[in-house]
């Protein structure tokens, strides 16, 4: 089968969201428009559509979800889509983050032995993953630590991030250094691990450096018993963390094109929001060495002597050192971590490779 022919057949995406506004999941968008571009047709069947530009060869049904009612009717209407498309064979198919379309309509795929794959990086393994790996996928994650479920036997292919930057949002072009901030990006839920980052200060490491530095946390509040614990750990060490819930993306880009320094922590998995922030020349702050290499902030503390055997600085430590840096060796070391950032984490890149491993399996 040639090139051509390959590139000629469908795709079928199953995902969470195709909403450019989603505080969380608007890269979903930009990852079925790279997959796009190599295919004749591409659909997608998501949970929820909101706000995205139209592609020529892309098509999105949105099944809805929600109650106990809303469930079923989305059931319904997946098995009608599914059934009306006719997939074959040679169509590709594709899980993004969507574990239960593994199980359904993942099974008929199975039986009729079509081939499926997953994306899915993620501390946790829900039990529609663990049960849908029963029919074999192939699987793609970030790292070989970001798959949470250690004993599969079938194939997975690190990829790294598939990260895509909006063309309007402009490089930072500051010659000053302004008010300069941590900023945690991201659902505000104890996986997260914020409150190592609230722990790990101290105000007389915020009221160093140039300007005054505050805690700010970006996301939906999913847990308000967690948030209650930091805002009461910060006010025991007279910390000001502020919480401003889900905001717009591109008002998230605008934070990341600041002065401002991003924490990240969650376990053997990388927020994507932290490789984003990278990619545009912030610093990113963390206890995870995967994290730190995807966000090429290793070569950042390579070049301010630490070495990889002797693992990262504290938090507070990066903190310290990352404030105290004069203003134009700062504007070297985030090019550095952004250029390696930028060079792991290309959704051009990871779509590439994605799309060669299906042709090779073939």
């Amino acid at each position: 089968m040639s090139l051509k022919d390959r590139e000629s057949r469908r795709l079928i995406i199953f995902n969470l969201v195709m909403d450019e506004d989603d505080a969380v999941l608007a890269s979903a968008y930009d990852w079925a428009v790279s997959f796009a571009s190599r295919f004749e047709k591409t659909i997608v069947i998501t949970t929820r559509s909101g706000r995205f530009r139209p592609v020529r060869n892309l098509t999105v049904h949105a099944i809805g979800g929600g109650g106990i009612k809303q469930r079923i009717l989305a059931l319904v209407k997946l098995t009608r889509i599914t059934r009306s498309l006719g997939i074959l064979k040679n169509d590709v198919i594709f899980h993004h983050m969507s574990t239960k379309t593994l199980i359904w309509p993942g099974v008929l795929f199975w039986l009729r032995g079509i081939r499926q794959s997953v994306w899915y990086s993620h501390s946790r393994a829900d039990c529609f993953l663990r049960l849908g790996l029963f029919f074999r996928p192939t699987i793609f994650t970030s790292t070989i630590k970001s798959f949470p479920v250690k004993s599969y036997c079938g194939e997975v292919f690190p990829v790294g991030h598939g990260v895509e930057i909006p063309t309007e949002i402009k490089k930072r072009t500051s010659n000053r250094e302004p008010r300069a901030q941590i900023i945690f990006v991201g659902r505000i839920a104890r996986i997260k691990r914020i409150e190592l980052l609230v722990e790990s200060l101290q105000p007389r490491v915020i009221q160093e450096g140039n300007g005054c530095l505050d805690i700010l946390c970006v996301g939906p509040i999913t847990d308000q018993s967690y948030r209650a614990e930091l805002d009461q750990l910060a006010k025991n060490k007279s910390l000001n963390l502020e919480f401003c819930g889900a905001v717009p993306r591109k008002t998230v880009f605008k934070l990341m094109q600041n002065e401002n320094i991003i924490f990240s922590a969650t376990p053997s998995s990388t927020d994507k929001a932290a490789i984003e922030a990278a990619m545009l020349g912030c610093f990113v702050i963390t206890t995870e060495e995967e994290t730190s290499e995807l966000c090429g902030m290793n070569y950042v503390w390579q070049e301010l002597g630490y070495r990889s055997s002797e693992g990262l600085p504290t938090i507070e430590r990066q903190a310290r050192l990352l404030l105290g840096i004069p203003h134009q060796e700062k504007e070297r070391l985030r090019k550095i971590s952004a250029l390696h950032s930028q060079q792991r984490n290309s959704l051009t890149r990871l779509t590439t490779e994605i799309f060669e491993v299906h042709l090779a399996q073939e």
